[in-house]
C-alpha cells in the first residue's frame, strides 16, 4: 500500500506551520536558493524535537503617507489663489534655491524662513488625517533539542509513524536499517 502525502503539512496546526516557517532566516534561505540548480530535487528530511513559538500581541501604529506631494503642492497653490504664471515663478524660485543648498538644506530653510511652527502644524495635520495601520504581533521561534537530518526513515521509524501501513512491495520508500 503506497502512502500518498501531497505535502504532508495539511494536517499541521497553525502554530506548527508558523514555527517551521520561522526556522530559517531569510538571508540564509536566499543564499541557499542561489546555489540550487533548476530541476526537481528530492530531499529526505527528518525533523525531531520541540519548537517554542512566542507570539506577541497585535498592535496599531501610525499610518504612513503615500500621497503624491507634487499634486498636494499644486492643490495648495490652487487653493491659495495663485495663478499659473505666479505659481510657476514661485515654485521655480523655491526649487532652484533648495537644489542649490547643501545636504543640510532642510535645516537651512527651517532657520532662514522660520518654518518650524508651520512644519510642525503640517506634520500634525498629515499624521492626524492618516488611518492607523493594523500590524500582527511579531513571532519568535526557538528550538528545544531540535534535530534535523537529511535522511530517510528507517523501517522501525516508519512503522511507528504509520502503524499498520507497511510499504508492501514499496521497499524503496524506506531506508534499510543497515
Amino acid at each position: 500500500m503506497k502512502r500518498e502525502i501531497q505535502n504532508g503539512l495539511e494536517d499541521l496546526s497553525h502554530e506548527t506551520l508558523v514555527a517551521i516557517s520561522r526556522l530559517v532566516d531569510k538571508a540564509k534561505l536566499t543564499a541557499a536558493r542561489q546555489s540550487i540548480d533548476p530541476g526537481t530535487h528530492i530531499v529526505d528530511l527528518l525533523l525531531v524535537g520541540q519548537l517554542q513559538l512566542e507570539v506577541k500581541e497585535d498592535y496599531s501604529r501610525k499610518g504612513t503617507s503615500r500621497i503624491p506631494y507634487t499634486v498636494v503642492i499644486a492643490l495648495l497653490l490652487k487653493h491659495a489663489g495663485y495663478t499659473k504664471k505666479s505659481s510657476v515663478r514661485t515654485l521655480t524660485k523655491l526649487f532652484r534655491e533648495a537644489h542649490a543648498m547643501d545636504k543640510d538644506a532642510a535645516k537651512h530653510l527651517m532657520q532662514e524662513c522660520g518654518l518650524t511652527e508651520t512644519l510642525t502644524t503640517v506634520q500634525k495635520i498629515v499624521a492626524d488625517s492618516l488611518p492607523p495601520i493594523e500590524c500582527k504581533g511579531a513571532t519568535k521561534v526557538s528550538s528545544v533539542g531540535l534535530v534535523a537530518q537529511e535522511r530517510r526513515l528507517t523501517r522501525p521509524e516508519a512503522e511507528l509513524l504509520f502503524p499498520g501501513d507497511s510499504p508492501q512491495g514499496g521497499q524503496e520508500e524506506v531506508a534499510d536499517e543497515s
